[in-house]
């Protein structure tokens, strides 16, 4: 541990500016509130609606329940440390707030890899979907993966020597850098990052791949009664939940590529400004999923501008039941017109073997 960094970054964090102290404290109570109203808003929309209650839900309600969790049990500290230019809680608090936003990061990181197994198997093996993904299996999973994520945080706390420390530019408790060994750093990056990133990439892409085929065919109107094909409803719920995953990466990149300059250079080596960016975009990936629901999913818009009572201000929702009545009669269209491409074979072939 460099001792002259370490200082650096404390004296930083004592002698900030009013203004500066002033926009920290606000932008950590914003990601509180956004992050609490906008999660509890999506459980509440799947909870309401009967036609959402369904399996890939179950992921979406599994990262709510993480981002509320790493939020509310985070950020708090965060405007305690912003608010007082060092750690005023203590050390207990600390193992607390470390091991919350360890254990919610891997959390996330499984359940979105989950994610994307069940878009692949939805997409690409049809036929397999209905023997794995139920709903008492799918909770299973969930909860084996949330307990896998729970002791990868542990060892900072368990272990002698091992503690989660304050960080005076992240302005949070983290496992210190310094005492931990390279073979664990490996197995973790390997565990919760490496493999899950690799499954995600692989099943994304024969994602596409199939749906770049399936619309080549469609065009080309060469699809044959019976093939696998993709319906609105699947598309929209494949991008919702790829939408997902670009938004939690998007946060997490320079997370991970800051953590990576520390492990291999120096811990505490880079300029304040950079460790604040480091816990702002953690916050920001806690409130992202709402956004997301809201701008893509016109079932989730609908209830918002109700529950926020938004209509009151002029916002209409005429449109929004619009696309989904577009949407069904869409579906319809297409599912009438199989039909009829499957009656006019039938009959050709009946024709063909009368002859």
């Amino acid at each position: 541990m460099n001792s002259s960094d370490l200082d650096r970054l404390t004296i930083g964090l004592r002698e900030r500016s009013d203004a500066t102290k002033g926009i920290e404290i606000t932008l950590a109570v914003l990601i509180i509130i956004a992050s609490f109203t906008g999660n509890i808003l999506v459980c509440w929309t799947i909870y309401r609606h009967k036609m959402l209650q369904k399996v890939p839900n179950y992921y979406v309600c599994a990262l709510t329940v993480s981002d509320i969790l790493g939020s509310c049990c985070v950020f708090p500290f965060v405007v305690g440390v912003s608010a007082k230019g060092t750690w005023p809680f203590s050390d207990a608090s600390c193992q607390f707030q470390g091991y919350m936003s360890m254990w919610m990061a891997y959390a996330s990181i499984l359940t979105i890899t989950l994610t994307a197994l069940n878009r692949f198997f939805k997409v690409i093996k049809p036929n397999l979907y209905p023997k794995y993904y139920t709903p008492k299996k799918t909770i299973a999973s969930l909860m084996a993966v949330w307990i896998l994520a729970a002791f990868g945080a542990l060892p900072h706390i368990l272990r002698k020597g091992r503690k989660y420390i304050f960080h005076p530019g992240k302005m949070l408790c983290l496992f210190d850098l310094d005492k931990v060994s390279i073979v664990y750093s490996f197995a973790v990056t390997i565990i919760y990052f490496g493999i899950p990133s690799i499954v995600i990439v692989l099943c994304y892409w024969k994602i596409f791949v199939f749906a770049r085929k399936q619309n080549n065919v469609f065009k080309k109107k060469q699809a044959t009664p019976g093939s696998a094909t993709l319906n609105r409803s699947e598309i929209n719920i494949t991008r919702t939940l790829f939408a997902i995953l670009v938004g939690f990466f998007a946060c997490y990149i320079q997370i991970a590529v800051i953590d990576l300059i520390e492990t291999l250079y120096k811990q505490f080596s880079q300029p304040r400004q950079v460790y604040v960016l480091y816990t702002f975009m953690a916050g920001l990936a806690s409130c992202l999923n709402p956004i997301i629901y809201g701008i893509l999913n016109p079932t989730f818009r609908k209830e918002f501008v109700k529950v926020l009572c938004l209509e009151r201000l002029g916002l209409k929702i005429d449109t929004i039941s619009s696309e989904t009545e577009n949407e069904q009669s869409a579906s319809h269209v297409a599912n009438v017109r199989r039909i009829i491409v499957q009656k006019l074979n039938q009959t050709v072939l009946t024709q063909e073997n009368r002859q």
